[in-house]
């Protein structure tokens, strides 16, 4: 059963709270979000409106071959198998439209601060290179994808596209106030057509200082409109992972890619 009454956050791990994953010191939830670079604090987030966690140690879940091969290619050929590794799954429902710049055309930042360092305390610096990478529904007729920006921002700062390459995740101290934690640099940005409602896609980021690999996959929905009406009272209204995607599957049609993948990671079919 879902946490609270009103949005839709469920954690399948009995360990893990939605609640428990906004980050107190970052204000960002642990895991990618969402945000624009630029605001105290460095990354205004967009509003997020669900999250459904689970990782393979919990349920089996059908992460794409072809990110779990993305993954894997971020390892060296001595190292473990990411068979072996417990991958963490997180459904992400957002309304960005409060953060968007439409004179700059369509672009965030995917944001992994508050995953990386779930542990960061006011005033710690931290930085690491972190492996990161997003990847478009297989269904080319899908019209919501992330888009390669050419040409590329300079410094390596957009997320690559079907592989993961590093991207430097830092935490500080503000230079005025040094209990105002920042995130920076203006990296991991993502592209797309704001004439499009809905933005969905996969991300992955890596985190190999762990002395057990941690590995994000997230499915992404990205509203850069209001969310429509059918969708948020679903989202509200569902107590359960049940009546949740029983809901989605009634809203189908034949432009549902995004719903066909959610339901397909999960094998659900009635």
């Amino acid at each position: 059963k879902k946490e609270g009454s009103a949005n839709f956050y469920l954690s399948l791990s009995e360990d893990v709270k939605v609640c428990d994953m906004m980050s107190p010191i970052l204000a960002l939830y642990q895991c990618g979000v969402p945000a624009r670079y630029g605001g105290e604090g460095g990354y205004p987030s967009g509003e997020i409106t669900a999250i459904l966690r689970a990782t393979t140690s919990d349920i089996d879940l059908n992460i794409p071959e072809r990110i779990k091969t993305a993954v894997a290619a971020c390892f060296a050929t001595n190292e473990s198998s990411t068979n072996e590794f417990a991958f963490e799954y997180i459904w992400c429902v957002s309304q960005i439209s409060d953060i968007l710049k439409p004179k700059d055309g369509g672009s965030v930042n995917l944001v992994h601060h508050a995953w990386m360092y779930k542990d960061i305390q006011p005033g710690q610096r931290r930085q690491c290179q972190m492996p990161m990478g997003v990847f478009n529904i297989a269904d080319n007729k899908w019209a919501g994808k992330v888009e390669v920006k050419k040409p590329a921002s300079k410094g390596a700062r957009d997320a690559s596209h079907d592989k993961c390459t590093p991207q430097r995740v830092s935490v500080h101290a503000a230079k005025r106030n040094k209990w105002v934690m920042c995130c920076s640099p203006n990296n991991a940005k993502i592209y797309f057509d704001l004439r499009n409602p809905l933005i969905a896609f996969w991300s992955a980021a890596i985190d190999r200082d762990s002395e057990q690999p941690r590995i994000l996959v997230q499915f992404n929905w990205m509203y850069t409109k209001k969310i429509p009406a059918s969708i948020y009272s679903l989202l509200q209204k569902a107590s359960t992972i049940k009546e949740l995607f029983d809901g989605m599957k009634a809203q189908k049609t034949n432009e549902s890619a995004h719903i066909d993948e959610l339901l397909n990671t999960f094998s659900y079919e009635s």
